[in-house]
């Protein structure tokens, strides 16, 4: 039974009069809210996590494939709900999902299927693949049982992808121009939900109805008006202005709270609707379909958290994005958003080597732009990204959700992380695809204990580093080093400092805190900390371990003035001077020779790939200045269909560097079926694409392998203008060399999600043809070259 839905009209006591009903109609599915500052998330990918019931893995349309990670694999809703003392025992309060509404299950191509949830065909039902009502509605049961909150993934600015334009014909003035039907996009030709049913602009009726913006892809992720208004990467773009379509969203999502308990959302792609459609998808008083947080009120959930994903990643010293973010979350719209501009900064520092002063200036930022970063959710990968390890270390990543853990915001641990996944969406059950045939739920597995420990601190401390406010004390400016923070919260503070460096340290912290002051050690990577004394000038000295993570509480009030300035402090220390980089070393590359060795390859049959020949190597640019390295790809165009956070998209650069005077390395091509051209052998191996910049040493390379991840990696630069893409290393990332005299470099293109991107005998929708599948994956190279 559905609780009422007609709003409350007399004031607390009818309220509560409704969320006592739903509560004696509905047992166990509703609950208070929580204090969101002291929750910790896990999300999970359902299609991926466990199979409770396999009779509904396969619905018969070729959509289920268990030995392809475009296809479905069989996870479900009664499988979560088997797992979840796994998940408790973590150490989280709550989990996300995927949405589990009703998807197209394959696109028109039969390329890739919806197992993700993205795709909606109706926003009302639960996907046949995922199970029943009564299936979620039991998860929902013993989620809360176990006090545990339930957050649903939800899609408002698209349904799955039911038609597309052709740009040269298509007309804002006429949408029946240049449209075309996909064929082949089971269950259904169309979505099923009215009015999201009305998708056929050449019926007079359905452009009435206007649920639709009828429009083709984006093309210019800085217009604006696109970016609210075009289709992205083919999904059907929802008239999100449109009343009727609001009204039958505030339904839909209203629905799920009421018939399965739902505690909060996440909102997906937020930054592709108008900010205002959330005010009135959160607060509409209409008595039919009221907003969502009046839904939320009648089932006695006070404080239910909407959360948007805006992929916003700013840089060092920007806060554009970061603005742009919270501008969704200003009063009166969402609770928050999810923590795009920290994830980068955690990734950066702790993966890639980047100096700690980037995570630094985060922090920093992070507590002046937004007004909840508590409610923030927190992250070190998710399903959109690369995981953490497939560019990092274990160490890494360790450091990384420490810092996740001990900063404001709710922490999210992604499906796998704590069993060391390295596949972004591999599966946890033995027969899903990428799980090397074993189920991965080992309760004493190093991470998942690590994790769990991290949890325990969290907790711990009356709250004091879920609900505190940090204040960067110290960071090096230079590359890996010493980290620290304070944190403080209702008269109680933490000290909580980090060495990303390669070796021990030794540094001096002006902590803000009364001379005197003892702080007991309370957590570490590697055993717990002794304890220490502040000396009389307020100040520690710390000898920090390589690759550490330690955190004290101070056991005394600290004192009413700023501590000092850590960017002062650290500009003091820079001493020397930057020499200037030498002559570039040119290399053109014929145009249009972007068809592989044979000279037969295509590029993806998707028309985004169509507009501009992406992976078309044009000029190769390289100076060095001692052992730094900067490199300079020309290309024909930039694309940025997907509006990547690094500026480029439907491109991967990956170049290779044989050092000079270096033994050893390898000549195999990781992951790419192939080896370097001649005698060259590489000891660094750079593979940039619009998401990620990754660097490998060749230590444990092979075909299926990519190396060592190391650091710091290359910093990227786009200029859509001059079509060019610079990359930076510096001499860390190298060895450290006097000199790169000699040095031989080798770069080539692909196109990478998930891992290079699939090559095949025929184009397909996101697939390159033109060679048999074990063909080199390169479309362009350049010759090898030799630096003087």
């Amino acid at each position: 039974m559905h609780c009422p839905s007609r709003p409350c009209l007399a004031g607390l006591l009818l309220a509560w009069v409704a969320a006592t009903a739903c509560a004696a109609t509905s047992p166990g599915l509703h609950r208070p809210s929580p204090d969101w500052r002291d929750q910790v998330v896990y999300f999970v990918m359902t299609d991926r996590f466990a199979d409770g019931n396999p009779r509904n893995n396969d619905q018969g349309r070729g959509e289920f494939n268990p030995g392809k990670g475009t296809h479905y694999q069989g996870g479900d809703l009664q499988g979560l709900a088997g797992k979840l003392g796994y998940i408790r025992g973590l150490g989280a309060t709550g989990v996300w999902l995927t949405p589990p509404v009703a998807n197209q299950w394959l696109d028109s191509s039969a390329h890739s299927a919806g197992y993700h949830g993205y795709w909606a065909e109706d926003f009302t039902k639960v996907d046949a693949h995922l199970g029943t009502l009564a299936d979620y509605q039991a998860l929902s049961r013993q989620l809360h049982r176990r006090g545990m909150v339930l957050v649903q993934d939800i899609v408002v600015n698209h349904t799955g992808d039911y038609f597309w334009y052709r740009p040269e014909a298509w007309q804002l003035s006429d949408p029946a121009l240049g449209y075309a039907p996909n064929l082949g996009t089971p269950p259904t030709p169309a979505p099923r939900q009215w009015p999201f049913s009305l998708n056929n602009p050449r019926r007079a009726a359905d452009r009435q109805a206007g649920a639709y913006h009828w429009t083709p892809n984006v093309a210019n992720y800085g217009d604006r008006h696109q970016e609210l208004n075009w289709q992205m990467a083919g999904l059907d773009d929802l008239n999100t202005e449109s009343p009727l379509v609001r009204r039958a969203l505030r339904k839909a999502y209203g629905h799920w709270i009421k018939a399965v308990g739902v505690d909060a959302y996440r909102v997906d792609t937020a930054f592709y609707v108008p900010e205002d459609f959330f005010a009135d998808f959160l607060h509409a008083k209409d008595p039919q379909a009221p907003g969502i947080e009046r839904v939320a009120r009648q089932t006695g959930r006070r404080d239910f958290l909407s959360f948007g994903e805006g992929f916003g990643i700013d840089a060092v010293g920007e806060d554009k994005q970061s603005r742009k973010i919270e501008a969704y979350a200003a009063p009166g719209l969402m609770s928050s958003m999810l923590n795009f501009p920290l994830y980068s900064a955690l990734g950066e520092v702790f993966a890639r080597g980047r100096p700690t002063a980037e995570l630094a200036s985060r922090i920093t930022t992070m507590m002046q732009v937004h007004r909840a970063p508590h409610r923030m959710p927190t992250f070190v990968d998710n399903h959109d990204v690369d995981r953490f390890l497939a560019s990092g270390d274990e160490a890494g990543l360790r450091q990384a959700l420490a810092a996740m853990f001990t900063l404001p915001g709710i922490p999210v641990i992604y499906y796998g992380t704590e069993q060391g996944f390295k596949d972004q969406r591999a599966s946890m059950f033995a027969s899903g695809w990428g799980s090397g045939g074993r189920d991965h739920f080992d309760a004493q597995a190093p991470l998942y204990r690590f994790i769990r420990s991290l949890a325990d601190l969290r907790a711990g401390d009356q709250h004091l580093l879920s609900r505190g406010a940090p204040t960067v004390l110290h960071a090096d400016t230079e590359g890996p080093g010493a980290l620290a923070w304070r944190t403080d919260h209702a008269g109680r503070s933490a000290l909580v400092v980090f060495n990303t460096g390669p070796d021990d340290t030794t540094v001096r912290v002006h902590t803000g805190l009364r001379p005197g002051t003892p702080l007991q050690g309370r957590w570490g990577m590697v055993g717990l900390p002794q304890g220490l004394v502040v000396d009389a000038q307020g100040q520690l000295a710390l000898t920090l371990p390589a690759r550490s993570a330690q955190v004290w509480v101070a056991q005394g009030r600290r004192l009413r003035h700023q501590a000092v300035d850590w960017r002062q402090a650290s500009a003091s220390a820079q001493v020397g001077h930057v020499a200037p980089w030498g002559e570039w070393l040119r290399l053109e590359d014929p145009a249009g020779d972007d068809a592989g060795p044979s000279g037969d390859y295509r590029y993806p049959s998707d028309p985004s790939f169509a507009a501009q020949r992406s992976m078309d190597l044009r000029l190769l640019r390289a100076r060095t200045r001692g052992g730094a390295l900067q490199l300079e790809v020309t290309l024909p165009g930039i694309s940025t269909v997907w509006n990547p956070p690094l500026g480029f998209d439907h491109l991967a650069l990956t170049v290779f560097i044989e050092l000079p005077g270096q033994a050893g390395g390898s000549r195999v091509m990781p992951l790419q079926q192939g080896e370097l051209p001649g005698d060259m052998r590489w000891h660094r191996r750079l593979r940039v694409n619009g998401w990620a910049s990754t660097l490998f040493s060749a230590d444990g390379a092979s075909a299926t392998a990519e190396g060592t991840p190391t650091g710091p990696a290359a910093q990227v630069r786009v200029s859509r203008d001059d079509h060019t893409i610079t990359l930076t290393l510096p001499a860390a990332a190298l060895g450290r060399l006097a000199t790169l005299a000699g040095a031989r470099l080798y770069v080539n293109t692909w196109d990478y999600d998930a891992g290079y991107r699939a090559l095949g005998p025929e184009a397909q929708g996101w697939a390159m043809g033109g060679a048999s599948a074990t063909a080199p994956k390169v479309m362009d190279d350049t010759a090898v070259i030799t630096l003087p």
